[in-house]
């Protein structure tokens, strides 16, 4: 009994993931449509929108399959025109007068969901916050909280 113990400790210590780890982010499709052009269609979208207006687009639903089985994911059309965000749970905010957060205006602002290393490992690498910024080009990114 005793050494059954033993093993089951030391196996479970050397296969769990070790804490702290996180995995750096890379787009999956740089091949594709350049940044540039996603920033340049949202550019268009603001200047139709009159001063008084603002636009949203959500992302899609991830759809359940069976219990623990999701179907294969695809973006809502509208958000993946303007962005190329790859990742469900996530808004888009277009304001032509701009949204004033800390001090500063921003016409276009993303919430996304944040990163979470403990679960990267089984789940994948998402897209956080500062990678919204870095590699989509959206002028802010902020936290999305769904219920």
């Amino acid at each position: 009994m005793k050494y059954l113990l033993c093993f089951l400790l030391c196996t479970s210590v050397a296969l769990s993931q070790a804490p702290g780890v996180s995995f750096p982010y890379s787009y999956p499709y740089k091949d594709g449509i350049p940044m540039s052009r996603y920033k340049e269609r949202r550019a268009e979208v603001l200047k139709s929108l009159s001063n008084t207006s603002a636009m949203m687009a959500f992302s899609a639903d991830v759809r359940n399959r069976q219990n623990d089985v999701d179907y294969e994911y695809r973006q809502n059309s509208n958000l993946w025109y303007l962005t190329g965000m790859p990742d469900a749970n996530c808004v888009l905010l277009l304001v032509p007068n701009g949204v004033t957060i800390d001090g500063k205006t921003y016409q276009e602002v993303m919430f996304v969901q944040p990163r979470v290393v403990s679960k990267e490992a089984w789940t994948g690498v998402r897209m956080g916050t500062d990678e919204v910024e870095s590699i989509l080009g959206i002028e802010k990114s902020g936290r999305y909280c769904s219920s």
